[in-house]
């Protein structure tokens, strides 16, 4: 009598051989195993996840595999034998894992021909970093020739600043594949144009080679000239409209009689001309884009009052000999006069400065003045 006892096809299994990130430019994760069945069947893997734990809990997801890849063995019609057949199952991290990093883990769960399913066989971690550095606080201070520039990234990386006089760059300070790799960087630009706009941007690097470059920044190096008004400081007979200008200057603060604006943040913004009616000093902050400022300030009276007419000593009148005329005006600052007709204004005419000698008859006609210049 012949025993015939019924078998229970073993089921398929692998072993993972190695696990490694290929590049981080391709993004690719290749797992290498050695997949067994007893009976050499074809294998399948209806599923395939990773895991950022390894726990498999509920946390894993589906695995994109990189099926376009020459290395790929692919996930159905697999070979085997009792012994183990080599394959890779090449996983598009890139694709998964976007703006992450860390270390992830591969499942595969083989089901064979004859129609036994395998138990999950877990891959060990591979390291990844797939996330560009996080750029921030970026800022500038600059002299008349110099800049610093400073930023912080989240993770260590390399410093890059590229800069000219227009967002074309054409200059740069720093590399992106060698020196000290920080998180708090400060790049110094040196034998930059006095009184001028540059754009600037800024590039981190990581170790894996994830690069994030900023946009277009601009700073304005120091040493402008000083503020100018329109109307130079001086003594006026009436009200005056004064326009101010900066060279180099983004905006102009200012203030009335109360001292230069603290910052360029202080004061009144400067939005137009100002008019000036009565005594009074105009203090001015002039400041660029990256409040580098100048300063000026402007003194105005406005003298109302003209000085009285001008009188002779001795007056006007007949006399038998020659004459040593005086002249004199309360509240004038000088005295202009002529022969032929009153002087037009304050520059015309003859400037009194001692007795007139008057030998023969004539007119003497007087222009008294101030400082305000009246005509």
């Amino acid at each position: 009598m012949i025993d015939i006892s019924e078998v229970t096809p073993a089921k398929p299994s692998l072993t993972f051989s190695s696990s490694s990130l290929r590049s981080q430019l391709s993004g690719l994760v290749d797992f290498d195993y050695n997949l067994k069945d007893d009976n050499s069947g074809t294998i399948d893997f209806p599923t395939y996840e990773y895991s950022s734990t390894g726990a498999f809990g509920g946390e894993q997801h589906t695995a994109t595999p990189k099926s376009s890849d020459g290395t790929h063995s692919g996930i159905t019609g697999l070979t085997s034998s009792p012994s183990g057949i080599s394959h890779r199952f090449v996983w598009d991290g890139l694709t998964d894992l976007v703006n992450q990093e860390g270390s992830f883990y591969l499942r595969l769960l083989p089901h064979s021909s004859s129609g036994q399913t395998g138990n999950y066989y877990q891959s060990s971690a591979v390291s990844v970093d797939y996330k560009s550095p996080v750029q921030s606080s970026i800022n500038t201070t600059t002299t008349s020739t110099t800049a610093d520039v400073t930023w912080i990234t989240q993770e260590n990386t390399y410093s890059l600043v590229d800069y000219g006089l227009t967002s074309s760059y054409g200059s740069s300070s720093g590399s992106l594949s060698s020196g000290s790799t920080v998180m708090t960087h400060d790049t110094s630009l040196s034998s930059l144009t006095v009184c001028t706009i540059y754009h600037y941007r800024i590039s981190s690097r990581d170790l894996v080679g994830n690069n994030t470059v900023s946009g277009d920044n601009t700073f304005h190096t120091a040493g402008c000239p000083d503020p100018v008004s329109s109307v130079p400081a001086g003594i006026y007979n009436g009200t005056q409209s004064v326009s101010l200008s900066a060279t180099g200057s983004s905006f102009i603060r200012y203030s009335i009689n109360s001292g230069y604006p603290a910052d360029c943040s202080s004061g009144t913004l400067y939005n137009g001309a100002i008019s000036v009616s009565s005594s009074q000093t105009i203090y001015v902050r002039a400041c660029d884009i990256s409040n580098n400022s100048t300063i000026a300030s402007f003194a105005y009276t406005i003298d109302t009052t003209p000085p009285s007419a001008a009188v002779a000593s001795p007056i006007a009148g007949y006399y038998n000999s020659t004459q040593s005329i005086t002249l004199s005006a309360s509240g004038s600052d000088s005295i202009r006069y002529s022969t032929s007709g009153t002087p037009a204004n304050c520059s015309s005419g003859t400037l009194y400065t001692g007795a007139i000698s008057v030998s023969t008859s004539q007119t003497i006609y007087t222009l008294a003045c101030d400082l305000a210049i009246w005509f």
